[in-house]
């Protein structure tokens, strides 16, 4: 109970952060928005912004799990990949892309780690799927974070997102026997969903068994 009533604050906490970065955001109030998510990663991890990204996302997880007293690294890790996504927001609206990747892709990362196996419902201040990719638009996205991207969308219900991931993934091994064969099961489960459901996830029936025929005609 008291661990239950820990993370509940906790969460309530992070959220509250994050949305006052959202309204200094709202009000252009950039600089002090950036301050506010350098001083929270600082206050979490006693690493600022800058260095943070430098790492690869093992050590930000690392470093995340290595300061975990009360197991709840997974919803620490979304609340930091909250505060990267913010801030790469607020970059691409300062149209400073260099400085937009490196963080939108370690939220990225954190998100699919920190949400694997994690119960539903979802923390709310987890970045949104659509926005946080269009950052990553035109970058390259390290296959790893792909499937787990991929396994993530179809959990979350996210349809095309996951097609999506799954034929960059078959684009980059197209001789990759195993992913074929996952993508065919993939498929196979979404034929078996309601039609209302393939809607709300992004794509049509018709869409569906289009795209399974293709990876059978190709299966070895």
């Amino acid at each position: 109970m008291y661990r239950d009533d820990y993370i509940m604050r906790m969460i309530t906490q992070f959220g509250q952060v994050l949305m006052y970065v959202l309204g200094l955001r709202r009000r252009n109030q950039f600089a002090l928005a950036l301050i506010t998510i350098d001083n929270a990663l600082r206050d979490l991890l006693g690493v600022g912004s800058d260095a943070l990204v430098k790492r690869s996302d093992r050590e930000i997880l690392a470093l995340i799990r290595f300061r975990d007293r009360e197991g709840v690294w997974r919803e620490e890790g979304m609340y930091i990949a909250g505060l990267l996504y913010a801030e790469a927001e607020i970059y691409a609206e300062r149209d400073e892309p260099q400085r937009v990747a490196p963080r939108a892709l370690r939220a990225l990362q954190l998100l699919v780690e920190c949400t694997v196996e994690y119960p539903e419902p979802l923390p709310e201040f987890m970045p949104p799927l659509d926005p946080l990719l269009k950052l990553l638009q035109g970058h390259a996205i390290p296959g790893p974070t792909r499937i787990a991207l991929f396994a993530l969308s179809e959990r979350l219900g996210r349809f095309a997102i996951a097609e999506d991931q799954l034929f960059h993934l078959l684009d980059e091994h197209p001789a990759d026997a195993g992913l074929r064969r996952d993508g065919i099961a993939f498929f196979q489960r979404l034929i078996a969903r309601r039609d209302d459901e393939l809607v709300a996830g992004g794509l049509s029936r018709d869409e569906v068994i289009t795209a399974l025929a293709e990876l059978e005609q190709h299966a070895p």
